[in-house]
């Protein structure tokens, strides 16, 4: 995998831009200790990339106010994940191998309620954008918004709200 361009962003965060995706790297996470619960919030997470699963680890690992409880890389593995562990919020990568995206929500709101389901995907295409939000899903977090937004998305899908990517509002409606 090739880095094609590496931007700063928010003072000592790092976003790199390999081939299609964005993600972040060795990115020192500031939290606002005004909004978060006072206990740590259970995360899981499911991605068919390795190294998409990889730096979201060690992004969750140094939020302090997070607690990783499971990954998985597929949407089989991440219903089994979800049972076992009943994370908060359940981080789902809308295209990977097993059952479809809209299924796993299904499944999990069936089974898990308390877990909130937070898209986190490249699709930005208004059908798969709206069909996801007719779904109990916490948000949808488009990858090259990952850096800015994914810890306030966790925070206000555990918390009982929605959040939906900047890009993505004006798809639904939302100001």
């Amino acid at each position: 995998v090739k880095v094609l361009t590496t931007l700063n962003v928010r003072g000592s965060e790092k976003l790199c831009l390999y081939s299609s995706c964005l993600i972040f790297c060795e990115t020192q996470l500031k939290e606002s200790s005004n909004n978060m619960p006072a206990r740590k919030i259970r995360v899981a997470f499911a991605d068919d990339y390795a190294r998409i699963r990889q730096l979201l680890r060690e992004f969750l690992d140094k939020a302090t106010r997070l607690e990783m409880v499971g990954e998985a890389t597929n949407g089989d593995e991440i219903i089994k994940v979800c049972r076992r562990t009943t994370p908060d919020v359940v981080l789902l990568d809308l295209h990977m191998p097993g059952p479809l995206a809209t299924s796993i929500v299904r499944i999990l709101h069936q089974e898990v309620p308390q877990t909130k389901p937070l898209i986190l995907s490249e699709e930005d295409d208004d059908v798969y954008v709206r069909a996801m939000a007719q779904l109990p899903i916490g948000g949808y977090v488009l990858k090259a918004d990952i850096a800015d937004y994914l810890l306030e998305a966790i925070q206000v899908v555990a918390s009982g709200g929605s959040w939906y990517s900047p890009l993505l509002r004006p798809v639904l409606g939302i100001l």
